[in-house]
């Protein structure tokens, strides 16, 4: 029952199955007048097949105003960052780190904030999924609606690399302040957070460090935060306790990864074992 209502809430939050959940409902209620005699069936159930589109557009005007409202009741329908991501983002005054499969909308839409940033003396992480790896591409899939496709993942995660190798380490000032990871497994929660630098510590390991303004933004938290799956999750200082899991979370994401070579440079290293600052 609990997965059933959970399936049912992201359907809704992403506005999926809409008109086949109306017209699940309203031949229920069909089903319940009939069954106490109440009206005439044939009647009803022609009534109810014209009132799916309705209901339909009803729902999703009042799920547009929920979000719109930005407050409690609406949070857990948002299907679109907010805009303090924005802001942050192209603001461009602070180290960010990144986290996703290929991240390619992100490294698109923000690659020149990110180079804005390295310019100015801040440092930029990036950990993807391995595109030459054996599990991380072919696992990823299973997430994945319709027919799963690795190779098509392989070749977005290349897509997503050239980027960085184009934009942000062809010049060698801003490489040395790029930290590339790439990791052989699914990884589970993907975002961006802010004032923080992926360092590596006395032993070689990645340690993630945080500055007195961290802010973490998670595109999807898939193991159940409140009964049901996060999407566009935002955790700052006030979430102390889920600021720090998140940050281990990524830490030990990125400590099971290999750098990549920058173009020109050599072979990649393992990812606690570079010498390259970031």
């Amino acid at each position: 029952m609990g997965g059933g209502w959970r399936r049912f809430v992201r359907h809704v939050r992403q506005r999926r199955y809409l008109e086949a959940y109306a017209a699940i409902s309203i031949i229920f209620v069909v089903s319940v007048l009939g069954l106490f005699g109440i009206g005439e069936t044939d009647k009803l159930a022609a009534a109810a097949l014209l009132a799916v589109v309705p209901i339909t557009m009803l729902i999703l005007e009042i799920l547009d105003k929920l979000e719109s409202q930005g407050d409690r009741s609406g949070t857990w329908l948002r299907t679109s960052w907010p805009p303090e991501l924005e802001r942050r983002m192209t603001a461009a005054t602070d180290d960010v780190v990144m986290v996703g499969v290929a991240l390619p909308r992100m490294l698109t839409n923000y690659v020149s904030h990110l180079e804005r940033r390295l310019r100015a003396g801040r440092s930029v992480g990036i950990v993807l999924v391995d595109p030459e790896g054996e599990y991380g591409p072919n696992l990823t899939t299973q997430r994945e609606h319709g027919r799963p496709n690795a190779e098509r993942n392989r070749q977005v995660i290349r897509t997503s690399i050239m980027t960085i190798d184009d934009e942000l380490r062809s010049d060698p000032g801003l490489a040395e302040r790029v930290r590339l990871v790439l990791v052989d497994f699914p990884i589970g929660t993907g975002g961006v957070l802010f004032d923080a630098r992926m360092v590596p510590d006395a032993e070689g390991r990645v340690e993630l460090v945080l500055g007195r303004n961290p802010e973490m933004y998670l595109e999807r938290y898939p193991f159940g935060v409140g009964g049901y799956e996060h999407e566009h999750l935002v955790v700052t200082r006030q979430h102390p306790h889920w600021l720090d899991h998140f940050r281990r979370e990524f830490e030990n994401t990125a400590n099971f990864g290999r750098v990549p070579a920058t173009p020109g440079s050599g072979l990649g290293q393992a990812a606690g074992r570079s010498g390259t600052a970031s």
